[in-house]
């Protein structure tokens, strides 16, 4: 199984705003991405793979779709 990590830059400018968010808010924020990871973490290998020849079509709900 091949593990992908990604990385990401915050400019102090975006941390100041992040500041300014209620906490409650920040912890649904941490929530959600936990969920996320987690249900990206366990999808099925060929899920993840661009060359398998899935059901999906252009436009879908994919990240790399524009939708």
């Amino acid at each position: 199984m091949r593990t992908v990590d990604h990385t990401y830059t915050i400019s102090e400018e975006r941390l100041r705003e992040c500041a300014t968010v209620p906490e409650i808010e920040r912890l649904r924020w941490l929530d959600e991405l936990v969920r996320f990871t987690l249900m990206w973490r366990a999808a099925p290998p060929r899920a993840l793979d661009p060359s398998s020849t899935g059901s999906h079509k252009p436009g879908g709900p994919y990240p790399d779709s524009g939708v």
